[in-house]
């Protein structure tokens, strides 16, 4: 298949090709955006939980935060999200257990909602996709029962060119929201998982500062 001829099916498929476009530019540069930005050493560092767990007191949880851990050159306790609800956990020892838990609980949740960001986007391009195919689907139908209605079912090139539109945006909306929806869920288990892994960090500390 040439490219020209490739262009010329998407054309065939009428104007819902257009948002239908939209929809995959936009899926693909959240896609793209949110595999790098949850990389798990952009969220968890691999290092940090058994660095925490090895850590004798919050003072010393303190300077691995400050130091950068295995990387000197990053202070861990801005530049990622468990590090962050761990320094904030440690700045507030003078609080009872139960206030830093509640004032960690709610960063986190902000935290977590940043981790899910663009996940609506994905949700809603998976579930609008198909029905704009389905809509060209119904719209290259019309087509074809127009033809037939005014001109008979002899013009086999008419007929054909709207069977040709239902087809190419039924494909183009599924091509396009089953990766998407693939895409959507792994991202939300891995921030699950991940979450999981920011609240045994805090768990840890939170466990050395109140010594228990």
């Amino acid at each position: 298949m040439t490219q020209n001829h490739f262009i010329e099916i998407l054309l065939s498929g009428g104007w819902t090709m257009i948002p239908l476009l939209g929809c995959s530019i936009l899926s693909l540069a959240v896609i793209l955006e949110r595999a790098f930005s949850l990389r798990k050493n952009n969220v968890v560092p691999s290092f940090l939980i058994t660095l925490v767990e090895n850590s004798k007191t919050p003072e010393e949880i303190e300077r691995i935060l400050k130091a950068g851990g295995r990387r000197p050159s990053r202070d861990l306790s801005k530049n990622n999200p468990t590090g962050r609800l761990t320094d904030l956990g440690l700045s507030q020892k003078n609080l009872s257990k139960e206030e830093n838990e509640k004032a960690v609980e709610l960063a986190g949740r902000i935290e977590a909602r940043h981790l899910e960001s663009g996940f609506l986007v994905l949700e809603m391009i998976a579930v609008v996709a198909p029905l704009l195919g389905l809509l060209g689907t119904v719209l290259g139908m019309f087509d074809v029962f127009a033809v037939i209605s005014t001109k008979g079912i002899g013009l086999a090139k008419e007929f054909s060119g709207g069977i040709s539109k239902a087809l190419v945006t039924t494909i183009a909306g599924l091509v396009i929201a089953i990766p998407t929806l693939i895409a959507h869920t792994f991202f939300t288990k891995k921030v699950e998982n991940m979450v999981l892994d920011m609240e045994t960090c805090i768990g840890i500390t939170l466990a050395k500062i109140y010594h228990e």
